[in-house]
């Protein structure tokens, strides 16, 4: 089981602190599919539109902080982004 895994399965029953030590980036993750969800259906719908982020710039940042994440947590040393073991 991956840490996005235990990550969601700690927020459906409310240990947010497990959930933030499974994977530190899994509300960053919610929080922008929940934005892009909203913004459909306002177009959608056309009662509202959300402005979201766009362009290559946000692409580089949101790649280097998944690569950078990913590399970190499975550096020895760096335990704490690594999500917890499984007993």
């Amino acid at each position: 089981m991956c840490g996005g895994t235990r990550a969601v399965w700690a927020a459906a029953h409310g240990q947010w602190r497990l959930m933030l030590h499974s994977n530190v980036l899994f509300p960053a993750v919610v929080v922008a599919i929940a934005w892009a969800l909203l913004d459909w259906a306002g177009r959608a719908t056309g009662w509202w539109h959300l402005p979201v982020p766009t362009g290559r710039k946000l692409r580089l940042v949101v790649i280097a902080v998944v690569v950078t994440f990913t590399v970190l947590r499975n550096l020895p040393g760096l335990g704490l982004l690594a999500p917890p073991a499984v007993a």
